[in-house]
């Protein structure tokens, strides 16, 4: 991107033109291309257009910018650096060729449209027309939205010509190296300067004679250099056995092959991408228990995963770890790095602290079935109550009726008291839903937790990648990696389970079957008034109630 830095230009004492402007200028000029061989009159010739303007008007500009980036989407560094002229009060008004050069994209039209409706613009000029806030605010509107529209309509030509282009055989963009655009017949041809040094180059590695970097030598020495990042992709590339990928789909290609399919896929092999000679995009080798669950807690970027193979040198015998460290690397020095087993043993830990034995299951279960039954029969009483609620309403909507006709209250009075009365039936049918809603989704809620409590900790030992990874998602709320350790933030409701564990200290002379006679066979055994079984399901259903009436 080319760009001007902000030139202030000193008002001059010997300016004697009696219709020099109060304002302050920036005079602003773009042209869309960033390459520096494309539209190079551009921003000349719009400077040049706006100088009689700028002498004869009197115009005081207090800054020159220029930009050589397109509008048709936000973030021109130099036209953000305008504005902040402008909001700090250094500049306020504008003088440039057209609407178009200032954007073309709906947020910043909107941004210069509002400064200038608020005042904050004083006014802006082109040579055609002078925009100012009094203005009828249309006239600004289409204008800017004119040039939006062009892009729009630039956006769908050029995608057009693209998938024409696609279909008639020809990669639409620029051709690999060893190849070279005709722009006159809008082909991909031969690149005669390196064409035989990149094909010699695939040959060597495919056969064998030379990898990859060594082929990277030969073509710095032969006057082609070519980066080493550069060089893998290259030899990653179709393109080069005669098809071409775009947009996630493969085409023919009518260019003309460098190398045989055999000869490609020799290469992949050697890069260790199997024998699928045409992949549409690497595969990932490897999938990891904690991707995307954990976050850094000293930058907060996520953490990934790395394999690392260790050879043990007494025996040979292979071994291999999964690391897990912040992904900004050696940029982040709070965060540290753990082994995979480490996580998964603390893991092991986080279960064991929320685990509670199997008959609770059954227990909750119970309770569940039973109070259900309860509030079924209490559920009759409510809707009694709320008919005879809904009767009154219909009581009071007839009587107020009957004063409108009677023409005892006049219509604004009637609308009012009206609304009231609706507003209460209402009242009273959400009120009754929502809570009815609340109680049953507790239950239901407690009972996932039980499952959870009495369960988690055997299927993580014994379960594979992705139950694993269900389980780490409905343990903990949030994890964290902090000096080479995990720190977990537990969900909420399995937290009232850690804290129930730790208050009873469950030892295993509880857990003996009871005498006969104790009234608790039904739980196996268990007691659940001594466990306080009882206090933590109405715990976890006090609160999932008051989380699901807070969200619903």
């Amino acid at each position: 991107m080319e760009s001007s830095p902000v030139s202030f230009d000193p008002v001059s004492t010997e300016t004697s033109v009696t219709s020099a402007r109060p304002h302050r200028y920036v005079l602003y000029a773009r042209k869309s291309s960033e390459e520096k061989t494309k539209q190079v009159q551009s921003i000349e010739d719009q400077i040049h257009a706006l100088d009689p303007l700028r002498e004869q008007g009197g115009y005081n500009v207090v800054a020159t910018l220029t930009e050589s980036r397109s509008a048709k989407a936000p973030g021109r560094p130099v036209f953000n650096e305008m504005l902040d002229l402008i909001n700090k009060g250094e500049a306020d008004a504008i003088l440039c060729w057209h609407l178009n050069r200032l954007s073309r994209n709906e947020i910043d039209s909107g941004t210069i449209r509002w400064l200038l409706r608020q005042g904050v613009i004083k006014e802006i000029v082109t040579p055609h027309r002078t925009y100012r806030p009094e203005d009828n605010a249309l006239i600004t509107a289409v204008e800017s939205a004119m040039g939006e529209q062009f892009i729009v309509e630039l956006t769908a030509s050029s995608r057009r010509g693209m998938l024409s282009k696609v279909e008639k055989g020809w990669f639409p963009s620029r051709a690999p190296q060893g190849y070279k655009n005709d722009v006159t017949a809008r082909t991909i041809v031969r690149d005669p300067q390196c064409w035989d040094l990149i094909r010699q180059a695939w040959r060597e590695v495919a056969s064998g004679e030379a990898s990859i970097p060594q082929v990277g030598e030969n073509l710095r020495e032969a006057g082609h250099p070519v980066a080493r990042a550069s060089l893998y992709h290259l030899f990653s590339n179709v393109f080069y056995t005669g098809v071409f990928e775009f947009q996630g789909k493969r085409y023919p290609g009518k260019h003309e092959p460098m190398v045989t399919l055999a000869e490609f896929q020799a290469v992949q092999r050697l890069l260790g991408r199997g024998d699928d000679a045409l992949p549409l995009r690497r595969q990932r080798k490897h999938r990891f228990t904690f991707s995307g669950l954990i976050r850094c807690g000293h930058c907060g970027a996520g953490v990934c995963a790395d394999r690392k193979r260790k050879v043990i040198k007494d025996t040979g015998e292979e071994r291999f770890y999964t690391y897990y460290a912040c992904s900004r690397g050696s940029g982040c020095p709070g965060s540290g790095r753990v082994r995979e087993d480490h996580i998964e043993a603390a893991v092991a830990n986080w279960l064991a602290e929320v685990s509670l034995p199997e008959p609770y299951l059954d227990f909750a279960r119970d309770v569940a079935r039973r109070h259900r039954a309860e509030e079924r029969q209490a559920e009759e009483a409510v809707r009694a109550s709320q008919a005879r609620a809904l009767t009154q309403t219909e009581q009071k909507l007839d009587e107020l009726l009957s004063l409108r006709l009677e023409r005892l209250i006049d219509d604004g009075e009637y609308a009012q008291r009206k609304n009231q009365i609706l507003g209460e039936r209402n009242a009273v049918l959400n009120n009754s839903q929502k809570a009815t809603e609340a109680i049953e989704r507790s239950w239901e809620i407690a009972e996932a937790v039980a499952t959870f409590c009495t369960t988690a900790e055997r299927e993580f030992a014994e379960g594979d990648l992705v139950e694993k990874g269900r389980i780490l998602r409905q343990l903990g709320a949030s994890y964290q990696l902090v000096r080479g350790e995990i720190i977990v933030e537990l969900n909420g409701l399995l937290g009232l389970v850690r804290e129930h564990n730790e208050k009873t200290a469950v030892l295993p002379a509880l857990l003996e079957p009871l005498e006969i006679g104790s009234g608790s066979r039904e739980y196996g055994g268990f007691d659940p008034v001594s466990l306080g079984w009882g206090s933590l399901l109405d715990a976890i259903r006090t609160k999932s109630v008051k989380e699901f009436s807070q969200y619903s």
